[in-house]
């Protein structure tokens, strides 16, 4: 039985989950820390016990290890800025090429416009400063500091640190648990879910843990690779350090977005103080902008492959909230946090929303969007959903199952409920024929319509003669370049009339069959809803189709089918019927024994289960039938219904 709750609870629930991480923050954020480093040592725990260590022994000799690494190079990364800033305040060097580059920019930026705003602002400034302190006449009075004791100062130095090294301490000790009983913590956590959803949470455990583990030593591989390389370069230019460098780069690409920034600072400033002139500097910052731009467009969508599910806006408010929450260490674990998240909106249809907001996946299914744009009266989008659709899957009929079709038969519902007006229904049917009409019309530079180069498009609007039934108009397959002059002297091979059964809707639908089963060379003689029963009786007689097709859109129009399958059985009784009940599957079995028993021969679910249909009948029809000049008589009963 599953939970529902109604918005406000949920909000009120979130409200205080919130506010509960940012209280307890001090448990939250190890808690966190370890989870993740988990992952990440995870693999390398496993690599030792398979050398048969036992499994303390094991995680132990992990964490200490990489604990020991991660303090040499805070040692070395510390020990090379106190060099460094001695060098700054006793090289005079540095200090010459700093006050050189602001003395060129100055003179680059002198004359004209900038000049006047420096004397400008030159001029508020003193005024703002008022008179000299001293021509006051008032004494400065000094105050002596005592001088703090040994003790006093330690204390002073140290505080700060103490925060930082206990969440490190109990984030190192966590990790070493969780790696220890790890099986025993997993099964624990899936028994606190319920065993009736033992299924969904172990595939959310395998979707996180495989989402983040990937991520985590892909991101190690692409930001090692960063360190290096920009660590040669820096060498091979002269920069000062360049291993403190390459190391800060690729340890600060794992925050989100202001990593990178942070990281081209540092190397850029160096080379900047390094060197007296430009070359150097402007040769750091190339390539800096080459190897993100690699890195970027290379590196990461090769290694990465598929993304971790988390689309760049929601990773962007990921990261704003977690930095909001925990502060510089939300910013650094926000994406393996977030990808917990979205693997839980996946899993737990109560937390579907977080999916929604910050997952990569398509929210709204193709038929969806495209009618949303419609009801938008965005004709131009929805255009362009159709023709992604169909350069995606080059088949006519899959696009007209999967999006245009869906949308009409959404349209007719919402009609029938009263939620969108006869306006918008209008709209929405004249946009789309206007729509089918453009995917088949030829553009500059092609020999056709991106239909007509996939091999189908319909061609609507010929009038027919009185003779023929009135309101009536023909479907057939325009001629290319190529097939122009023979297809003028050939004749359909399968003939068929198409009747809707009671509403433009489906007349837009048998548009949509034309255009899926025009590239075989048929021809859809399609009728309108303004033509009545004896009128159909009367085209098929004059016409002598190879078959008759009826299209019923629900939620209507199921009567309307029966009524004309039941005079046509009588009239026709060798004549093939195909009733094409698009949309409702969920009563088919019922409706496909009524339209059975009132005289249909066929009854399909798509246009692409009719495209097939159709085809079978044309295999099982000899030849010397298909191709003759003159069609053999139907034998028609002219008793009426």
């Amino acid at each position: 039985m599953s939970l529902w709750l109604p918005p406000l609870a949920i909000a009120i629930l979130a409200s205080i989950a919130v506010l509960m991480l940012y209280l307890a923050q001090v448990i939250f954020v190890p808690l966190a820390l370890g989870i993740i480093l988990a992952f990440l040592l995870h693999p390398l725990v496993r690599l030792v016990e398979r050398a048969r260590v036992p499994r303390i022994p094991a995680v132990v000799t992990v964490v200490v290890l990489i604990s020991a690494a991660l303090t040499g190079v805070g040692v070395s990364v510390g020990n090379e800025f106190q060099t460094l800033a001695r060098e700054l305040r006793t090289d005079q060097a540095y200090m010459s090429n700093l006050e050189g580059k602001v003395a060129d920019l100055r003179r680059f930026m002198s004359g004209g416009v900038m000049a006047d705003l420096e004397a400008v602002l030159d001029r508020v400034g003193s005024n703002l400063e008022g008179p000299d302190a001293d021509a006051s006449g008032d004494r400065a009075i000094l105050v002596q500091a005592e001088p703090e004791s040994q003790f006093s100062s330690l204390v002073a130095a140290v505080s700060p640190l103490l925060g930082p090294l206990g969440t490190m301490a109990l984030a190192i000790a966590l990790v070493i648990f969780i790696l220890i009983s790890r099986e025993d913590l997993r099964n624990r956590i899936i028994s606190l879910f319920g065993r009736n959803h033992l299924s969904a949470t172990t595939r959310a455990f395998d979707a996180a843990g495989r989402r983040i583990g990937r991520y985590l030593l892909m991101q190690l591989i692409i930001n090692a690779s960063y360190g290096f390389a920009l660590g040669v370069v820096l060498l091979l230019v002269g920069v000062p350090y360049p291993l403190l460098w390459a190391l800060l780069a690729a340890l600060l690409r794992y925050v989100p977005y202001v990593g990178p920034f942070l990281g081209a600072i540092f190397p850029i400033g160096m080379s900047l103080v390094a060197f007296d002139g430009w070359s150097e500097p402007f040769l750091v910052i190339a390539f800096i902008v080459g190897l993100e731009l690699f890195s970027n467009m290379v590196m990461e969508p090769v290694l990465f492959g598929q993304s971790v599910g988390i689309s760049a806006v929601g990773l962007i408010i990921a990261a704003g909230f977690w930095t909001l929450l925990w502060g510089p260490v939300g910013l650094l674990i926000a994406t393996p946090l977030t990808v917990c998240l979205v693997v839980l909106g996946q899993h737990v249809p109560q937390f579907r929303f977080f999916l929604d907001l910050l997952g990569d996946e398509q929210v709204l299914p193709p038929h969806a969007s495209y009618y949303q744009r419609l009801l938008a009266r965005d004709q131009q989008e929805a255009g362009d959903l159709a023709q992604t659709a169909l350069r995606t899957s080059r088949e006519p009929a899959h696009v007209c199952d999967s999006v245009l079709l869906p949308a009409l038969l959404q349209t007719r519902r919402d009609r029938t409920q009263e939620r969108i007006s006869a306006e918008d229904e209008a709209y929405i049917l004249q946009s789309t024929r206007f729509i089918v009409g453009e995917l088949g019309r030829p553009q500059p530079g092609n020999h056709g319509g991106l239909l007509q180069r996939l091999g189908a498009v319909a061609a609507w609007g010929r009038p027919l003669s009185s003779a023929d039934g009135g309101d009536s108009v023909a479907a057939t397959v325009p001629p290319t370049s190529d097939n122009a002059a023979s297809s003028q002297s050939r004749q359909p091979r399968f003939d068929i009339v198409a009747c809707p059964s009671h509403h433009e809707v489906e007349e837009l639908a048998i548009e949509m069959l034309a255009a899926a089963i025009g590239p075989t060379g048929h021809h859809v003689h399609a009728l309108t809803t303004r033509t009545l029963p004896g009128e159909i009786v009367e085209v098929i007689r004059q016409r002598k189709p190879d078959a008759v097709f009826v299209a019923v859109i629900p939620p209507s129009g199921f009567l309307q089918a029966s009524y004309l399958c039941r005079r046509l059985r009588k009239t026709f009784p060798e004549l093939p019927i195909i009733v094409g009940y698009w949309g409702k599957k969920s009563r088919f079995d019922d409706v496909l024994v009524k339209l059975r028993s009132r005289g249909a021969s066929f009854v399909t679910t798509s246009i692409g289960q009719t495209q097939k249909q159709i085809s079978g009948m044309i295999e099982s029809t000899p030849s010397a039938n298909l191709h003759r000049p003159e069609r053999s008589q139907v034998h028609a009963s002219h008793s009426n219904y």
